[in-house]
This record gives C-alpha cells, sequence and structure tokens, in this order.
C-alpha cells in the first residue's frame, strides 16, 4: 500500500474515532498547582486539549501549521508535514488541509494539496473562499468549496522576489503580505536583507513596496508581524545583525525591533523606527494591540516583552521569570491574541522538563553537561496581556499550563473571533526521553479560551 493510500486510511480510522469529539473551553480563572516538580509553579488548565489527528505515523513529523476559524464555527487547518517511508532517511513534504464544525465535532478527510513543501503555510478565508499562501515565491491556492477542491493561481510574487519569511492579513478582500528575503546588491557577491510589502488582490499583483534593506545580517530571521486595526496596518519585523568593535574586532550580536505603519491600506508606508534591541539573534516575534498599547514579545530562548504607543517605548520585561536553581527555562514559539475581554499571549516553555533521578544516574542532577538526561517534553503556557500592561516586569507572574504532563509542543498558534480565543499546538500527547517513547502520533492539539 503506497503512503498516501495509508494516510487516508488512518485519517478515516481517526475521523471515525473522533468524530464525536466535541471541543470543550477553558475559564480564565483555572487554578490549581502543577504536579511536575518546579519552584516556579505555573497553573495547570483542567481541561484536556481537544486532539485532531492529521494520520500521520509516528517517525513523521508537522513541521508547521497555521488555522483559521470561520464565522460559521469551522476551523479550518493546513500543515506542513514530513513523512517518512520505512527505512529511507530522508522525510518527504507534503501539505494537508483539513477542516472541523466547533459545534458538532465532525471533521472534513484530509486533502493534500501539494506533494512538495510549500514552507510556513498560511491559511485565510475571504469572502468564503479559502486562501492558501506560502513557499519562497509564496505560492498561492485557493478552494471555493469549503476544502474539497483545490486550484493553484500565480506566485503572490515574481520571479525577482524571494520570501524567507513572511506574514498576511486580510484588508478589504485582499492580502497584504509582509516578507523578507535576500535581494541582490549592486556589487557581485552582495545580498542585504530585504524588508517588502506587497498587496494581492483578484485584479493582480502590483510591484512590492521596499520598506527597508539591511546588511549585514546574521539571520535568519523571525517571521515579521502584520497587524490590521481601525488606525492602519503595522508591520514589526527584526533584523538579525553582526558587527565587529573594538581594537581586538570582537563580533557583537544584536536584534533589532523595527515598526513601520501605513494608513492608507499598504500603499505607503512610514520609515522604519528601531523600537528596541536585543544583545542576541531574536529567534521568533509577535505584536498585537491591546488597551490602546501595542505589545512586542520577542524571544532569544528567553521570552521578552516590550510595550508603546508607536512613539514611546517601555524598557524591555521578562515574560516569565526563572524555572529554578537549574537557570533559564528555554521558551519558543510565541503568540498572542485579543477576543473581547479574553486576551492571552502564549509559548512554548521548557520549565517543567522532567529528568532522570535514578540513583545510578550520576548526571541527573547536571543538565548542563553533554549527558543531559531531560525527558524531550515541554508545554505550552500562557498569561493574560494585562500582566504587561501598566506594570514594568511580569517577574512574578504564574503562567497557566495548557499542556498536560510529559506533553510535547514543536509550535503554537492563537486566533481570536468574537466570542472566544482559540489555541492549537502540534506536537505529541506524551514523550519520554525520545519523542517516540510512547509510541504517541503527531497531531495538532486544540484549546477554546472563552
Amino acid at each position: 500500500m503506497s503512503k498516501l493510500n495509508a494516510l487516508s486510511c488512518r485519517c478515516t480510522r481517526a475521523i471515525i474515532a473522533l468524530s464525536v469529539s466535541i471541543p470543550l473551553s477553558i475559564s480564565l480563572c483555572t487554578a490549581g498547582e502543577s504536579k511536575a516538580s518546579s519552584s516556579n509553579s505555573a497553573r495547570s488548565a483542567f481541561v484536556k486539549p481537544i486532539p485532531v489527528p492529521l494520520g500521520l505515523d509516528v517517525d513523521d513529523n508537522v513541521s508547521s501549521f497555521d488555522f483559521v476559524v470561520d464565522d460559521k464555527g469551522t476551523l479550518h487547518l493546513v500543515w506542513l508535514a514530513l513523512i517518512r517511508d520505512g527505512s529511507d532517511s530522508r522525510a518527504r513534504p507534503q501539505v494537508w488541509y483539513r477542516h472541523q464544525d466547533l459545534r458538532t465535532g465532525t471533521r472534513s478527510e484530509p486533502v493534500q494539496l501539494v506533494s512538495e513543501s510549500i514552507d510556513s503555510p498560511r491559511i485565510f478565508v475571504i469572502h468564503g473562499v479559502l486562501h492558501v499562501i506560502g513557499s519562497r515565491n509564496l505560492r498561492h491556492l485557493v478552494s471555493e468549496d469549503n476544502g474539497k477542491a483545490w486550484n493553484e493561481l500565480e506566485p503572490i510574487l515574481t520571479p525577482s522576489s524571494r520570501s524567507e519569511r513572511f506574514d498576511a492579513v486580510s484588508v478589504g478582500g485582499d492580502l497584504v503580505v509582509s516578507f523578507i528575503g535576500q535581494k541582490p546588491g549592486p556589487e557581485r557577491g552582495t545580498y542585504p536583507t530585504a524588508v517588502q510589502i506587497v498587496r494581492w488582490s483578484s485584479k493582480g499583483r502590483p510591484a512590492p513596496v521596499m520598506i527597508g534593506k539591511y546588511m549585514p545580517r546574521n539571520g535568519p530571521e523571525p517571521h515579521p508581524r502584520l497587524l490590521s486595526d481601525g488606525a492602519g496596518l503595522h508591520l514589526f519585523y527584526c533584523i538579525n545583525q553582526s558587527s565587529r568593535q573594538g581594537p581586538t574586532r570582537q563580533v557583537k550580536i544584536s536584534g533589532m525591533l523595527f515598526l513601520s505603519s501605513s494608513s492608507d491600506g499598504g500603499v505607503t508606508w512610514s520609515r522604519p523606527a528601531n523600537i528596541g534591541n536585543a544583545p542576541t539573534n531574536i529567534s521568533d516575534l509577535e505584536a498585537v494591540r491591546f488597551k490602546g498599547k501595542f505589545l512586542v514579545f520577542y524571544d532569544t530562548a528567553v521570552l521578552t516583552c516590550i510595550t508603546g504607543d508607536g512613539r514611546h517605548w517601555s524598557s524591555s520585561a521578562l515574560v516569565a521569570s526563572y524555572r529554578s536553581w537549574r537557570g533559564w527555562a528555554e521558551m519558543s514559539s510565541v503568540a498572542a491574541a485579543v477576543s473581547g475581554k479574553i486576551n492571552r499571549v502564549v509559548w512554548i516553555d521548557t520549565r517543567f522538563t522532567r529528568s532522570d533521578e535514578t540513583p545510578d544516574n550520576f548526571l541527573s542532577r547536571n543538565p548542563w553537561t553533554s549527558g543531559d538526561p531531560n525527558w524531550s517534553n515541554n508545554d505550552v503556557l500562557s498569561l493574560p496581556l494585562t500582566t504587561f500592561v501598566g506594570r514594568s516586569s511580569a517577574h512574578n507572574a504564574q503562567p497557566v499550563r495548557l499542556t498536560p504532563e510529559l506533553a510535547y509542543a514543536n509550535r503554537v498558534r492563537v486566533k481570536a473571533t468574537s466570542q472566544a480565543l482559540y489555541v492549537v499546538w502540534a506536537g505529541r500527547a506524551k514523550v519520554g526521553k525520545k519523542l517516540d517513547t510512547f509510541r504517541e502520533l503527531p497531531m495538532l492539539f486544540l484549546v477554546v479560551l472563552r
């Protein structure tokens, strides 16, 4: 049986087994202590996440994903899967789609969009039509029948442009896309980092607008972030740079944060303003508007936040404190959203990583050594955005843990509707010292915050 047919069979069995699963929601006033040992315990959510099976094998993986919830309460998912066949060590990329009715729990059968990679696919619903974009030239696929059949349009970018990282928002039926990529310089061998904006519509694709060029770089940069609000469009992005300073020509690495805004729908943009700097590379970036303030979260293995009104910005504040005597918890994959009175920032955190502390394991209390016996688990943690408004630091805040013990997540996203926040992460229900210790399948997990 081919891997594609096997995928379809596994998905069909999973749909039958779980077709009556209806996503539950959790209140934001959860309480209780986590059972994982830590001197800085997070409160734990008491509602189990809802698994969304993808039909993958234990050796497969979800590289990236995106989702959107439409006005009918349907969850639309797209993901890039890395498929491994038998003894072949090479992973084959495939992009898939499925949807789920959040009221009844009914799921569609997965549909394969392409049999090659579309890096970091994003999905949108525009006037009832599904749009999926991604990859270096921003390939563009659409479906007019709720994901049953898909057609590919011409790429959003022309052959002369290339995207390494991007973000997009839907504005008035169009897609406004910001992308970061290398653009050939005037001298041979020079490739500055270019930040550009393009607004796609059904009428065609105009030439991108250049926001800025930067060189030298110490990339890769995180994906930029586009916000759309009543005041216009706001683009947040980071440039990781390196330079040699002083008589010893010591290399200095820094992550520089910028903001550029548009009040005419993305036709023209303000000159980028440097709103903050980090002493090392920034690997992830998120921005949200809350109570008249911009909240910008950035990850350098330790998650940090700055706030501002667009002109004046606070000093940086830690999102979460030390985990214990073992030092910092490594953090990654930050996302934030606002839905009425419900507001949340979520991220992946290793502060509850388990260790093998059996008497014969003499390395169990030295996690910094090459023999680190930690389990592979990590957690999705969450804090209200009110934690960062009107306070200089969130050092004493206790996050809510959304994942069960020994769960694993490699990417988390959050989206808002007028009724709720939807948190989805890719990972596994339970892991040990390796991801496949308990033979749990890679899948997506959903939690609804109301």
